[in-house]
């Protein structure tokens, strides 16, 4: 069995006067509903830390999990791919900044029902209580490097079974308020790695 999880929020990017880098993108998710018509679409919005919380409470180990996010575009075959597979860790990639492309982010993601029982949530715990932006309470901003990188560490790599269509537009680099004190400056060029820096406001 796999249960499939769509995070969503209805806001627009600058709605509020902050930046929701998972801003709803139409598309995205009319394609979820068309073919991933299972998936337990759950809206987050003004919840900072619900993404991490809709997780937590499927990784159980005893379904495979499957996480679509809402600003990807998947097509008639993509979830039926990642359901067919033995590996543990598997994904379709997607381009982000206009310079790279991701493959440890949570996209359009499957972990098995055995990675779960193997690898322990409280070791991304962790990794959040050391987070200046949530200390400690699960900010989506980081959650897919902090998951990212347990796995990594646990011997895990992706699994890449293609590309998927990534929706959102992240506009030009600069300074971008997150949540109340916390502002991210992003800096990238055409053909090289993005920065990220997450700083108080000022």
């Amino acid at each position: 069995m796999t249960r499939v999880l769509c995070c969503y929020t209805p806001r627009q990017p600058r709605d509020d006067g902050r930046y929701h880098l998972h801003s709803s993108q139409p598309d995205g998710l009319a394609s979820v509903r068309l073919h991933a018509p299972q998936a337990e679409l759950v809206d987050v919005t003004g919840d900072e830390y619900a993404y991490w919380r809709e997780i937590r409470a499927r990784w159980q180990g005893t379904e495979d999990l499957i996480v679509i996010e809402h600003d990807i575009q998947v097509g008639p075959g993509t979830v039926a791919s990642l359901e067919g597979c033995d590996r543990d860790w598997c994904c379709f990639a997607y381009d982000i900044f206009g310079c790279k492309r991701l493959d440890t982010a949570l996209g359009c993601t499957r972990f098995s029902a055995a990675l779960q029982r193997t690898v322990s949530l409280s070791k991304v715990e962790d990794l959040f209580s050391g987070c200046a932006s949530c200390q400690g309470r699960g900010c989506w901003w980081h959650l897919d490097n902090y998951l990212a990188t347990v796995l990594l560490r646990d011997g895990f790599s992706p699994h890449v079974h293609g590309d998927v269509a990534h929706l959102h537009d992240y506009g030009a680099p600069g300074t971008i308020p997150l949540m109340d004190g916390i502002v991210a400056f992003y800096s990238w060029e055409q053909g090289s790695e993005p920065s990220q820096f997450f700083l108080p406001a000022v």
